[in-house]
C-alpha cells in the first residue's frame, strides 16, 4: 500500500511540474534608427532566438515565414546592384550610365523590400506577444 501511494505521489508530483510550466518570454522591441532590436528576458537577443520562440506560435510563425522569401528576394538585389554600381562607375563606355543607373534602381528595391520584411518581422512579434498575454 505504501509503495502505491509513494508512486502515486511522485507521479503526480511530476505531472502537475509538467503542467505548471509558464512561459515567460514576451519578446521586448526596441526602436534603433531605421530597425529594431529584440530582446527576451531583458537581454538583448539574435533573430535565431527570436525565431525560436516564434515557432511556438503557428500565426506568428506564418507571417515570419513572409519574412524569409522577402529577404530570399531583398538580398540579390542589393548584391547585383551594388554590383552594377561598382561596375559602372570603373567603366570606360557607354555602359557607365546604364549599369548604374539600374544598379541604383536595384539597390533602392531592395532597400523597399528589406523595409518591408522589416515591418512584417515586427508584426509577427507583435503578434506573438498579443498571444502570449492573452493566454
Amino acid at each position: 500500500m505504501k509503495k502505491t501511494l509513494l508512486t502515486l505521489f511522485i507521479a503526480l508530483t511530476f505531472i502537475v511540474k509538467m503542467n505548471g510550466q509558464v512561459k515567460t518570454d514576451t519578446i521586448g522591441i526596441e526602436k534603433v534608427r531605421s530597425s529594431h532590436r529584440f530582446y527576451i528576458k531583458g537581454e538583448r537577443s539574435s533573430y535565431r532566438e527570436v525565431k525560436k520562440l516564434i515557432k511556438t506560435d503557428s500565426l506568428a510563425f506564418k507571417k515570419f515565414k513572409e519574412t524569409r522569401k522577402d529577404k530570399a528576394i531583398a538580398y540579390p538585389l542589393s548584391f547585383i546592384g551594388g554590383f552594377l554600381i561598382g561596375y559602372g562607375s570603373g567603366a570606360k563606355s557607354s555602359l557607365q550610365i546604364a549599369s548604374c543607373g539600374s544598379g541604383l534602381i536595384m539597390v533602392i528595391s531592395a532597400l523597399i523590400i528589406a523595409d518591408k520584411t522589416d515591418k512584417k518581422f515586427l508584426e509577427a512579434v507583435l503578434v506573438y506577444n498579443k498571444s502570449f498575454l492573452s493566454r
